[in-house]
């Protein structure tokens, strides 16, 4: 698997995804993707200790910030 960026093809995304590698796609920070899932921003999974995040949930966030820039 190649490294995850902001180029990467949605299609190329693995189906579940760790902060960081959401961070990279998003082009954010890994503690601010933490504190959005902890905000309920971005939705994930709580594996242990370790949150997982499914590349639809990604796309959901994607289009949930857009609608909020779009109202503005």
């Amino acid at each position: 698997m190649h490294p995850i960026s902001r180029y990467t093809p949605f299609e190329k995304l693995p189906d579940i995804m760790v902060p960081s590698e959401v961070a990279a796609y998003l082009g954010l920070d890994v503690d601010t993707v933490r504190d959005y899932i902890r905000r309920g921003l971005i939705r994930a999974s709580r594996q242990g200790k370790y949150y997982r995040v499914r590349k639809e949930w990604v796309l959901d966030y994607l289009e949930d910030s857009t609608e909020f820039d779009l109202q503005r």
